[in-house]
């Protein structure tokens, strides 16, 4: 960075989440990118949130306190970019949190190659289990083009959607005045994002997670989403989505995979509407799902030569084959590093697995080894250094990754035992890699800070 930061406005909209709302700033005001402008949006709480907002505000001048009647997300957003200073916008959501160098890695990714959008890999957190969650597997820079093409495989992906895992720059929001739909009870993040990359250049990834998602039960999201509201929005989205490739020339050769956005919503809301009750608007939900399925059985219809070419040509009785030897590898692999002493949670570092799945394995093994021979066949040196059993290149420093992110997480829920045990196996293993050679002089230094930060996160639990 130069010598002078740019100024991120980071904008936080609040709705009676008195329990986290704390937890969401002290992450935010502790960023080791200190240039900020935080705009916390009170919409309307009827809890403490407007006490915990003030008290934060009286303590810190980077605080920017509005307090207005409950019109929704996407409002008390719009109240944030227009009263936004910043060179760049950041949006963090009050359940959630952020990785004390978020700020920082997003601003570096942003202006290392002049790019108009960072998005970065998340972590989401159910209870104390952690999942890094990205779609993009290499980091770098992309056109808005080649970054169109990415999408389209998985263009429903939560990693897309959201707003919280980017960066955006505020001069393109403002000079096409680009705000959040107050009409979008759902995916209205979607909408804003598929509307600004419109007017990027460039896109930078990164694959840092930068941020703590948390699902809450009664957030909007989980209150709103009934299946007719689910299938208007795809609907709507879908004429957005079609524009950004039809400007973009992507249309016409990508015509199938990108209706597949389309498709693979049809499938899955239909089936909702089936297993759910909405009784006052059954027959409308159900009307919703029969114009949506119309619309995939048009697509189909059209693309009738093409489809099974596009699905790789493999049936249904090979891609379940090939799914169960994947889970026999893996379950392999797990047995191995249990044999070796390792507790679930070394070996979800190890292979990259949540620690929830290597318990499951562990607990109902798919498949067991019944020679020794065949256990030695798939020892550690079958994973490290290669291929690991998803055919996808590993790094042996990942796993430290894992644990700095299982050390922050038991700090932040203020599990204190939990953490300072999870920072004695981060620094363990730091120390036996270090010795071992495994690391690069980058990665020393890049990871002996994050234990120097950690310990004094460890030494924060004593005062």
């Amino acid at each position: 960075m130069g010598t002078k930061q740019k100024k991120v406005s980071i904008i936080i909209p609040v709705y009676n989440r008195e329990q986290t709302l704390g937890r969401c700033l002290d992450s935010i005001l502790t960023q080791t990118y200190e240039n900020l402008e935080i705009i916390i949006v009170n919409d309307g709480s009827t809890d403490r949130s407007g006490e915990i907002i003030n008290s934060y505000a009286q303590k810190d001048a980077r605080i920017l306190a509005i307090t207005k009647e409950n019109s929704g997300v996407s409002d008390s957003r719009n109240l944030g970019l227009k009263s936004a200073h910043g060179d760049y916008i950041q949006f963090a959501d009050s359940d959630d949190w952020l990785s004390e160098r978020a700020t920082e890695l997003l601003v570096d990714a942003l202006e290392k190659n002049h790019s108009d959008m960072v998005i970065a890999d998340y972590c989401r957190v159910h209870g104390r289990q952690l999942y890094q969650s990205g779609a993009i597997e290499e980091a770098g820079t992309l056109s808005r083009a080649e970054f169109a093409q990415v999408m389209m495989e998985k263009a429903s992906d939560f990693y897309y959607g959201v707003v919280w895992n980017k960066l955006y720059r505020r001069k393109i929001i403002k000079k096409y005045k680009l705000l959040f739909s107050e009409e979008l009870q759902w995916c209205e993040d979607f909408l804003f994002n598929l509307e600004y990359l419109r007017y990027t250049a460039k896109v930078e990834v990164i694959k840092e997670p930068v941020y703590y998602y948390v699902k809450t039960k009664g957030s909007l999201v989980s209150t709103q989403t009934t299946p007719g509201n689910i299938i208007r929005t795809k609907l709507l989205l879908y004429d957005y989505y079609k524009k950004l490739y039809e400007s973009l020339d992507l249309y016409e050769d990508n015509k199938l995979r990108i209706q597949m956005f389309l498709i693979q919503s049809a499938r899955d809301k239909k089936q909702k509407i089936k297993k759910k009750d909405y009784p006052p608007r059954l027959k409308q939900e159900q009307l919703m799902a029969g114009k949506l399925t119309k619309k995939m059985a048009d697509i189909l219809r059209e693309n009738k030569d093409v489809l099974p070419g596009w699905m790789g040509g493999a049936s249904l009785k090979e891609r379940l084959e090939e799914a169960r030897l994947a889970g026999i590898r893996e379950t392999k692999a797990v047995l191995t590093l249990q044999a070796q002493g390792m507790d679930a949670m070394e070996i979800a570092g190890k292979l990259l697995l949540s620690e929830t799945a290597v318990r499951r394995i562990l607990e109902e093994p798919a498949y067991v080894p019944d020679s020794k021979s065949e256990t030695a066949a798939c020892r550690p040196e079958f994973f490290e250094g290669g291929k690991d059993m998803f055919g996808i290149q590993k790094k042996k420093h990942e796993e430290l990754e894992t644990l700095c992110r299982k050390v922050e997480l038991e700090a932040a829920n203020n599990y204190k035992d939990a953490a300072q045990e999870a920072f004695a196996k981060y620094e363990a293993r730091y120390k036996e890699l270090t010795a071992a050679g495994a690391l690069n002089e980058k990665q020393k230094e890049r990871y002996g800070c994050e234990l120097e930060r950690l310990r004094g996160q460890m030494k924060g639990f004593h005062h």
